[in-house]
């Protein structure tokens, strides 16, 4: 499959490599609680997990080609500085700047992005997609 890289140059991709193993774990729990609610709208799509955006290391979570959605779960530590994960204010800022990057590169596709956050779980429902995003999961 053809698809953007994150300058815009188009690249051969083998989504095959990213095809999503509805039933295997993902990286966080908070990740597979997402994709286990995805499941049920989802599983008759083309869809990706942890596909790596071309000529970078960024990663999208999960992304549904057939509906042109890219979701991305955002844990309890997202917008926080925490010396651990980031190592530095300056990694703090590098995280930001690789989130804009991302989004950045899913509006150049024209994707749909959407972040979910830890305290999303407890109301995903597709009324919740529709309402708070715009878009129906069908």
């Amino acid at each position: 499959m053809k698809v953007l890289d994150l300058y815009g140059r188009e690249k051969s991709v083998n989504l095959k490599r990213y095809l999503i193993d509805w039933e295997a774990s993902s990286c966080s729990k908070f990740q597979s609680s997402i994709k286990n609610f995805l499941y049920p709208y989802w599983k008759a799509h083309v869809v990706t997990e942890e596909f790596r955006i071309p000529s970078s290391k960024l990663r999208c979570d999960i992304i549904n080609w057939t509906k042109k959605i890219v979701v991305e779960g955002q844990s309890s530590i997202h917008g926080k500085y925490v010396e651990h994960f980031h190592g530095s204010r300056t990694g703090y800022l590098a995280s930001w700047k690789r989130d804009a990057a991302k989004e950045e590169w899913v509006n150049k596709i024209g994707f749909t992005f959407v972040e979910i956050y830890e305290e999303d779980i407890k109301n995903l429902s597709r009324k919740f997609f529709i309402d708070k995003i715009g878009i129906d999961l069908i």
